[in-house]
């Protein structure tokens, strides 16, 4: 950093919005690559109109509904257990406060099974047609506060189970669908994100109206076609008006390939083949850099490298799922916050906005970038994205999301810094 840098981040002077954003349940990143710890005091040369106005901020505002397996394969080797405390744990975190939250299990209910079945009356292929915990701002109030909807979601998930027919029927996609609809008709100025944690594959397809396309499963045309999940996904990401991205968390069971796993059928197909397709439908930008599993065929095999999160490699317990919601949350909003249109009576001006982090009590003063092709790996830069909201970019959004204790700073009434 040169001298007159230096002297301009010294001089900046403005009023404040800050918003904690720290992360408990991380480590902070290492002294290397910190950012300079700088303490603006006043305008840059030529400035001299900043205003001692100051704001709380708040993070961009968003919808996350977790979407939950609850077949009864879900009782086998401590899955429904491990669910439940990861993703009380997960929103609890601080990345998810100010958030729409909402739940959505499947099944929910049995229905009346189809002809193809003679002797058994009842599947559960029921899906609710709205959450069992309806979206609503999360605020600042964990699990174990008075009201809202994390008390809401683990009350849910601490009184509920997994289905216990021995059906084990899976509407998986008649629960994606419901989901989608609840997020579109959810009001949220932002990104609607769909979070969907599963183990294994979809059936009931004989029971849709009208039919869809289904593999045999000896008796019915049950097991859903991916193709059809996908159009499914790729058509909610690419809505003009309300877009909905979508996540998918396969955990063990989910890598099946036909043969039964236990006394449990499964699809015809690599199942973890097929959730690939439907994470890189649902969120192409997101997915790790040279996954495999982009589409699906019947015949394909598993991907080296899959586009969802697959845990039925490595370890599995409540704290590696409740740190895989964390990274989806990190994936899908990244660093990004909302800028008022009004701080006290000053009206806020887009070319005299400038952003401070600090990190583990170091503060730091970072440039707007100068060029959109710039990642900023090595210093911390920012920008506004596609609608107008401040974004950390770089290296600034990596120690701001790895911190324990950290604060972004939005300094307004001062010409902007572009480097």
């Amino acid at each position: 950093m040169g001298p007159r840098r230096r002297d301009r981040l010294r001089q900046l002077g403005a009023a404040v919005l800050a918003v904690w954003v720290g992360c408990a349940d991380t480590q902070p990143v290492g002294d290397a690559g910190q950012l300079d710890t700088l303490s603006p005091d006043g305008p840059p040369a030529g400035d001299t109109t900043c205003a001692s106005v100051s704001e709380e901020a708040r993070q961009a505002p968003a919808a996350v509904l977790i979407v939950l397996d609850r077949s009864s394969s879900m009782t086998t080797n401590g899955k429904w257990l491990a669910a439940q405390q990861a993703i009380v744990k997960a929103i609890d975190s601080s990345p998810f406060d100010n958030l729409s939250l909402g739940l959505l299990a499947y099944p929910a209910f049995s229905v009346a099974a189809p002809s193809c079945l003679f002797l058994v009356p009842q599947v559960s292929c029921g899906v609710s047609s709205s959450p069992q915990v309806p979206l609503a701002d999360s605020g600042l109030l964990k699990s174990q506060g008075a009201s809202g909807p994390r008390r809401e979601i683990s009350t849910w998930l601490s009184t509920s189970g997994p289905d216990t027919t021995l059906t084990d029927a899976s509407p998986g996609y008649d629960a994606l669908a419901a989901a989608i609809k609840a997020l579109q008709s959810h009001p949220v100025d932002g990104k609607r994100l769909l979070l969907f944690i599963t183990d294994g594959g979809f059936s009931c397809t004989s029971m849709s109206s009208p039919p869809r396309p289904g593999y045999s499963d000896g008796l019915c045309p049950d097991w859903e076609h991916p193709d059809t999940v996908i159009q499914l996904l790729s058509q909610a990401r690419a809505d003009a008006a309300k877009p909905v991205s979508t996540f998918i968390v396969g955990v063990p069971g989910s890598d099946s390939t036909g043969a039964p796993q236990g006394s449990y059928a499964t699809a015809p197909y690599h199942m973890r083949l097929a959730l690939s397709a439907y994470a890189f439908a649902g969120s192409p930008a997101t997915v790790p850099a040279g996954c495999d599993g982009k589409s699906f065929s019947q015949s394909g095999a598993d991907p080296k490298i899959p586009c969802h999160f697959d845990m039925t490699v490595g370890p599995f317990d409540a704290d590696a799922l409740a740190n895989t919601i964390g990274d989806i949350r990190g994936k899908a909003l990244g660093c990004t916050y909302a800028l008022p249109k009004v701080v006290g009576k000053l009206v806020v001006n887009k070319d005299k906005v400038n952003v401070r982090i600090t990190v583990e009590g170091k503060s730091t003063v970072i440039p707007r970038r100068l060029l959109a092709s710039d990642e900023c790996l090595i210093r911390g830069c920012w920008d506004y994205d596609l609608v107008g909201q401040v974004e950390l970019i770089g290296l600034a959004c990596t120690q701001v999301k790895s911190a324990k204790n950290a604060t972004v700073e939005i300094l307004v009434g001062c010409m902007t810094i572009v480097e």
